[in-house]
């Protein structure tokens, strides 16, 4: 298995607030903000030379992000990668192994082009999305 780093999830309460104090540490804007009903979220990403940030806003109270806002205030909360030459089926049993524990059913995401993600939890490493380079659903 071969990982590499597609972007940093952040929790943010305004995209507009975040995005303009990311630009003044060197970021810019790659297109324009997604909105993901099915995770009540808005997305953005934002980069800099070395660094990809995805900037996640909530919807409405029951977001999952709300909750992170809430307890952690704004901050980085997940690291994403990709992986080529692996189904989900076959990359879910090895991080079983690993122990790390599926969050979430591999799916469509609309702020990646709509390729297929996942997401899995480690109580030592935290929360991990995968994103299964040319997959789509």
């Amino acid at each position: 298995m071969v990982l590499q780093t597609h972007h940093i999830g952040w929790a943010v309460r305004s995209i507009e607030k975040a995005r303009m104090h990311f630009q003044d540490l060197g970021f810019i804007e790659i297109g324009v903000p997604i909105i993901d009903q099915k995770r009540k979220v808005r997305i953005a990403f934002l980069k800099n030379e070395q660094i990809t940030i995805e900037i996640i806003e909530p919807l409405c109270e029951d977001s999952p992000v709300t909750n992170l806002l809430e307890k952690s205030g704004p901050s980085p909360y997940h690291v994403c990668f990709i992986v080529s030459n692996e189904s989900p089926k076959d990359l879910t049993t090895q991080f079983k192994e690993k122990g790390f524990i599926p969050v979430s059913a591999s799916e469509s995401a609309p702020a990646i082009d709509g390729k297929e993600v996942q997401f899995f939890y480690s109580k030592e490493v935290g929360l991990i999305e995968i994103i299964y380079e040319g997959m789509s659903l």
